[in-house]
């Protein structure tokens, strides 16, 4: 393996935990928009993390991968929030274009 390799797994670790951590303040700010748009970016990094190209220390591979995990388990209740928040935004919506129409019917008579 040559040192280029590893250097490279190494980097998109990095990138990659970065990355994790500003998602996590993107969704606490409710910069969803941000969220979502980075998606594509986080998996380019995820793919350019190869365990067997890396033998520079498996140990610290490990942790990174560890870190990362923990920064995307601590946005998904941020991530379900969201969506149960949308949920009931819409709910509320479908109400309203319901109440509307019924109107619009009365209003027909």
């Amino acid at each position: 393996m040559s040192v280029k390799a590893g250097e490279t797994v190494l980097e998109a670790l990095d990138a990659l935990e970065h990355l994790a951590m500003q998602r996590l303040e993107w969704a606490r700010s409710g910069q969803w928009d941000e969220v979502v748009a980075s998606e594509s970016q986080r998996g380019d990094l995820a793919r350019r993390i190869q365990p067997g190209v890396f033998q520079g220390g498996d140990e610290v591979l490990l942790e990174g991968l560890i870190r990362i995990r923990d920064l995307d388990q601590a946005l998904l209740p941020l991530l379900k929030q969201a969506r149960d928040a949308l949920g009931k935004e819409l709910r509320q919506v479908q109400k309203g274009v319901a109440g509307a129409r019924a109107y619009e019917k009365v209003g027909d008579f």
